[in-house]
């Protein structure tokens, strides 16, 4: 009877507890994508402008910016010293 009882007030507190979002990123060599689950909600995939899903695993360092991404997987043919992909 007890073990019920306390079984009840952790379900209870769970549901309380579990009202926030979930947020996860997949790091993969060549591409990253990231994913959001929120309560009442199906699972949402963050889209970019690019290719919708999924992002370049990519950073360059031009002479005064940073470019990630696409951008600086394409910048990789032109500056290759200072372009980095699959991270």
């Amino acid at each position: 009877m007890k073990l019920s009882i306390f079984a009840a007030i952790i379900l209870s507190l769970c549901s309380i507890i579990t009202t926030g979002a979930v947020i996860g990123i997949d790091f993969g060599n060549n591409f990253f994508k990231i994913s959001l689950i929120s309560p009442g909600k199906s699972l949402l995939i963050v889209e970019n402008t690019t290719t919708k899903r999924k992002t370049n695993t990519a950073v360059a360092f031009l002479e005064k910016e940073k470019v990630y991404e696409t951008d600086a997987a394409l910048k990789k043919l032109r500056n290759p010293a200072n372009s980095f992909v699959f991270i």
